[in-house]
């Protein structure tokens, strides 16, 4: 049988706990756990702050971003299609959101976006790709 001992990070605790229990394993608990982690990311983005640049005083000077266009071809449309067409001809025979969510087996939010859509193509608009961003300024 395995024991662990959950310890605080000083080294006085680590003493303590090895000459206790000198077979078990020491876990920090997850605060400790936690606040490790984040002392290894600010050390790891300090050593990399020379990756950023400083951001351009003109924000006028930042280009418009152009989204490229949506394929209108692959599965996911294909599904998008599908299911669009799916929520709107079960809704047009006079059955409820909830009905068409339980027979096409999706959530009734999705019934009720897909409800919402006029066309299926309003709902494969790639809406968070290539979205501008708080970093963009600082890439090189």
């Amino acid at each position: 049988m395995t024991w662990d001992v959950c310890r605080d990070r000083g080294g006085a605790f680590a003493d303590g706990a090895r000459s206790g229990a000198p077979d078990a394993v020491q876990v920090a608990d997850l605060w400790h756990i936690w606040h490790n982690l984040a002392e290894a990311v600010k050390h790891l983005v300090s050593k990399h702050s020379a990756c950023l640049r400083e951001p351009d005083p003109d924000p006028e000077s930042i280009p418009d971003v152009v989204c490229p266009p949506i394929s209108h071809a692959g599965r996911l449309a294909a599904r998008v299609r599908q299911h669009h067409t799916a929520v709107h001809e079960l809704l047009d025979q006079g059955l409820s959101v909830r009905a068409a969510a339980r027979r096409l087996e999706l959530a009734r939010n999705t019934v009720r976006r897909y409800a919402r859509a006029a066309t299926w193509q309003e709902l494969a608009t790639g809406r968070w790709q290539n979205l501008p961003n708080t970093l963009d300024p600082y890439k090189p």
